[in-house]
């Protein structure tokens, strides 16, 4: 439903983006084993727990328009636990659920690299960002799993336009 300014009540299609990773991200939680998931430094509980930080940093910094993904609750238990990261991926589905997608809704970004340093941007922006972070890391977990043996889909932690590109090609 369309509110005033653009705004949009629930998801746009950035939002839907942002559910479908998290979506997925959550499915391939759920098929591994234990053992599979944590493990350490560079574990996909690792990767998982630290993608995680960065969608909870968006979508909590959007009512204070203030964005710090170096400050993040960093919590072992998404890290080492399965059930723990799905229970943070359901709970940041919902509160995406309740965001009102205003695209251009003016957002100031911590810098990572000196805190002192704040950079102006937009929700549309930060959506972007972090869906391209989350496919990052999804891709990174593939590569691990993928030298355990796992087969994946062709798209799984593949950038749309990587798969657009791709798919020219072969036209």
């Amino acid at each position: 439903m369309a509110l005033d300014g653009g705004a949009i009540s629930g998801r746009n299609d950035l939002g839907e983006a942002l559910v479908g990773q998290l979506q997925t991200a959550k499915d391939l939680i759920a098929s591994l084993e234990d053992a599979d998931y944590s493990g350490g430094a560079g574990s996909i509980g690792a990767h998982a727990r630290h993608n995680l930080n960065f969608i909870e940093a968006l979508i909590s910094g959007v009512s204070s328009r203030s964005i710090d993904y170096s400050y993040r609750s960093r919590d072992r238990r998404i890290e080492t636990e399965r059930l723990a990261a799905i229970a943070k991926i359901d709970e940041l589905i919902k509160k995406l659920d309740s965001l009102v997608f205003h695209l251009e809704m003016p957002l100031t970004i911590t810098s990572e690299i000196d805190p002192a340093i704040r950079h102006s941007s937009s929700l549309g922006r930060e959506l972007e960002f972090v869906i391209s972070h989350t496919i990052h890391h999804h891709a990174l977990i593939k590569e691990r799993l993928q030298l355990a043996g796992w087969k994946f889909d062709e798209a799984f932690g593949v950038a749309p336009s990587t798969l657009e590109y791709r798919d020219r090609l072969k036209r």
